[in-house]
């Protein structure tokens, strides 16, 4: 490997995930890490899915993506029912319901 090519390589994988995190969350990318969190949720990695979901819900707060934050907040309310997170179930569900009356 040439020095040269070494830095182009080295550059690249420095600023990707720049790039990737940078980019607006579209239809597949919302689905996929729904999907991920709901399979956790189902494997009995309720933490893993925990973190997925509100990871995901922070992206879309700040794009202001209302249709893709109610499914969302749905997940995140199953999620919190298996931690035993009653309290903000019922605040993520409310959530999920004032945007969703929105949106009609």
């Amino acid at each position: 490997m040439t020095k040269q090519y070494l830095n182009k390589v080295i550059l690249f994988l420095f600023f990707a995930p720049l790039f990737i995190f940078s980019q607006e969350v579209d239809r597949v990318y919302f689905e996929q890490i729904n999907y991920e969190a709901r399979m956790q949720e189902k494997k009995g990695s309720f933490l893993e899915a925990y973190t997925l979901i509100n990871d995901l819900i922070s992206r879309l707060k700040e794009q202001n993506s209302p249709e893709y934050l109610v499914y969302s907040y749905q997940t995140k309310a199953s999620i919190e029912q298996n931690l035993g997170k009653y309290e903000e179930l019922v605040k993520t569900a409310k959530n999920a319901l004032q945007i969703s009356l929105t949106l009609k």
